[in-house]
């Protein structure tokens, strides 16, 4: 029995003596009860007060050695895959069926540089596993009425289709120079990363936009209302078409060439309509919302809504492979990402395109 639980038993059976001094009216002697109990209980509270610190310094302990841990794996699995790049042994590091599957520690790392690549990727609703994905899909909102007792309800039901992600493999090649892999006062680990995640990213920004088919479809599904010209006019229809309960995340995707033209529209006294704003991201807004662009839109379409509505399945088991031979005349070695992918606009009524007419 520890000290707390002692004083927690004789403050008890204090108790239970005052109680039963009141009854016999001893007041005096159970006042002096009492003042003993309220002593034992400033005692308790020292030493549970005490106790809690111990408790608290354990408790910051053992979060350190979790943090220490964590970071010792990390450095492991760091080393094994640089040792990997440099040898291609792949020891430590589980066989995939295109290569050696790389450590989740560096996956994460390719994918959160990807999303910091790829403004659009960023934006939209993100899924990193393995295998294909399967959504069920509102077609309709089922409709909600009043109904009188007694009587049959009227009303449409909800009518749902299916949406599937599968899982297209996208090759991802970096090279890296011999001259530089065994250098220690290179980074390979960071070199690798970001060049195999810009590899990644220029691919997947074209593809979810452009699309391939019989691949991944990306906006390239988004049906594109034709106008005869990209003026201010086209530009407000197009806005109005997401229900304004969708508004709140919308932002314009376009090509540079298209903003270029925006910026140059003018009111009937000749000023300029589209000016700079620095609150938004890329420095331009159109109608209050904020302009992405991307020189894989095709020139005179434009995009507008709230991408979250285009899914994205970016599987974080990435598989790596080295060619060293391959490359030996330009004394360097290969180094192939391979990553499971697939991209479509699931919440359709969030993004609306127009088209300008070819004339």
């Amino acid at each position: 029995m520890t000290k707390i639980d002692e004083l927690n038993r004789e403050i008890e059976e204090l108790k239970n003596n005052v109680n039963a001094l009141k009854l016999e009216n001893k007041i005096d002697e159970a006042l002096v009860i009492v003042d003993e109990i309220k002593i034992k209980k400033s005692e308790l509270e020292k030493l549970e007060k005490i106790e809690n610190e111990l408790q608290q310094e354990g408790d910051v302990k053992i979060m350190e050695n979790k943090v220490l841990e964590n970071k010792e794996l990390l450095n492991n699995e760091e080393k094994v895959f640089v040792n990997f790049v440099r040898t291609s042994i792949a020891n430590d590091m589980k066989a995939g069926e295109n290569g050696a599957i790389i450590p989740n520690s560096i996956s994460s790392q390719i994918i959160a540089k990807v999303e910091e690549i790829s403004p659009l990727y960023a934006r939209a609703t993100k899924f990193n596993v393995v295998g294909e994905l399967t959504f069920v899909k509102e077609d309709a909102i089922p409709t909600c009425n009043y109904m009188d007792e007694m009587a049959e309800g009227t009303g449409t039901d909800a009518t749902f289709q299916t949406v599937k992600l599968g899982a297209f493999i996208a090759r991802a090649l970096t090279k890296v120079s011999r001259s530089l892999l065994n250098r220690t006062d290179f980074d390979l680990l960071t070199y690798v990363v970001n060049a195999v995640a810009k590899s990644i990213a220029k691919f997947l920004e074209k593809e979810l936009i452009v699309g391939t088919p019989s691949k991944i479809d990306g906006l390239s599904k988004v049906v594109a209302e034709e106008v005869s010209a990209i003026n201010a006019d086209a530009l407000i229809d197009c806005q109005m078409k997401v229900p304004s309960a969708l508004q709140g995340s919308c932002e314009w995707l376009m090509n540079p060439a298209d903003l270029k033209a925006c910026r140059k529209f003018k009111s009937v006294d000749g000023q300029y309509l589209l000016n700079p704003d620095a609150t938004k991201e890329f420095g331009w807004g159109i109608l209050g919302k904020n302009v992405l662009l991307s020189e894989q839109v095709p020139a005179g379409t434009i995009y507008y809504g709230d991408f979250s509505g285009l899914y994205v399945k970016l599987a974080n088991n990435i598989e790596v492979s080295v060619l060293k031979e391959r490359y030996a005349e330009q004394y360097a070695y290969g180094v192939v990402g391979f990553v499971e992918l697939d991209a479509k606009v699931v919440e359709t009524q969030k993004i609306v395109a127009i088209k300008k007419q070819n004339e």
